[in-house]
């Protein structure tokens, strides 16, 4: 499942040059929970826009953090946003993460938080 901004509605012109993508870990109050229950995993996406506000983009829930799953996430998103790459995106270390986005936005530059 993912949502996110449709191109009918042209919010695609708009969209940061730099995105955030998050999975958080399983012992947040919230993610447990959803996991425990449904066995999904809750990942948003979200940019700083030109006043240096956090904007929400879009966000998933997953059932497997596999390649092929970020790479269909990835591919989703980018046709949501017009085909446009972000210049950066930051994400946690996760190598399926990290490979998915080389295959989908391999001019992107991709940075880890710790």
């Amino acid at each position: 499942m993912h949502y996110g901004p449709t191109q009918e509605a042209g919010l695609h012109a708009s969209i940061p040059e730099t995105w955030f993508h998050s999975t958080p870990p399983t012992t947040q109050t919230g993610i447990r929970f959803t996991q425990i229950k449904y066995n999904l995993v809750f990942g948003s996406f979200v940019g700083v826009n030109h006043p240096g506000q956090s904007t929400l983009l879009g966000c998933t829930l997953m059932k497997n953090e596999d390649i092929q799953s970020f790479k269909w996430l990835f591919e989703c998103f980018l046709r949501c946003v017009g085909g446009k790459a972000p210049k950066d995106i930051l994400t946690d270390q996760c190598a399926s993460k990290q490979r998915a986005i080389e295959m989908c936005m391999p001019t992107t530059i991709h940075w880890w938080y710790i």
